[in-house]
């Protein structure tokens, strides 16, 4: 909630400050590539791998990416953006247990997105979109090393700001910041363990090339 928050000012004083200049014609398109930090909410859930009902906190960290993105304009200014990164990666640690979960996700975005350009070289972008995770790879160790742990797919909503600086009529440096939603249940044995609320604010810095 709060990372939202912040997103929402910043989108705000981004409208404040944008001119109304044109920033992209219906038909263009663009790619960009680049590199993303992925920077889960504090409390990330809760975990009773004993099925005691004595839940333990989770805590999820950090960890980076390269991601793919490709939009295509549907109207002067408005564009759908497919968002691919490479799968993220994270540890989870669970209290009374230290490190014991890793997960890695595989994450696409779909985004409708407002692109306007406030000069000659800086535009920016506010875009609404869906996110579902697709859970590739689940393991644990240490005191739960064994425990066949098994994690839900996460479909929820994304928020995407972001600047792009024009270094020339097809080429930009784009600085970003997502929220993506990211909850799943996690399962042993066929029973409810826990829930993990990855929920990143994730920032991020590519190369767009327009077309």
């Amino acid at each position: 909630m709060f990372t939202s928050r912040i997103a929402i000012c910043t989108a705000i004083s981004m409208l404040a400050l944008a001119g109304t200049a044109s920033a992209q014609s219906a038909g263009e398109w663009t790619l960009g590539f680049g590199a993303a930090y992925s920077m889960p909410k504090y409390d990330n859930g809760y975990f009773d791998p004993d099925n005691t009902s004595s839940n333990q906190t989770v805590t999820v960290s950090d960890t980076a990416s390269l991601t793919f993105t490709g939009e295509y304009f549907i109207w002067d200014n408005v564009g759908v953006e497919l968002l691919v990164p490479l799968p993220f990666s994270h540890s989870a640690d669970v209290e009374d247990y230290g490190k014991a979960v890793d997960l890695t996700y595989f994450a696409p975005t779909l985004s409708l997105q407002y692109h306007f350009r406030a000069s000659e070289q800086i535009s920016y972008l506010i875009g609404l979109g869906v996110n579902y995770s697709t859970f590739t790879d689940v393991s644990t160790s240490g005191d739960l090393k064994g425990l066949d742990l098994d994690v839900d797919n996460s479909f929820g909503g994304a928020l995407h700001l972001g600047l792009d600086y024009w270094m020339s009529d097809d080429s930009a440096i784009r600085a970003d910041m997502r929220w993506i939603s990211i909850d799943t249940d996690a399962d042993a044995g066929g029973s409810r363990v826990g829930e993990i609320e990855v929920d990143p604010f994730i920032l991020g810095l590519s190369y767009i090339r327009k077309f």
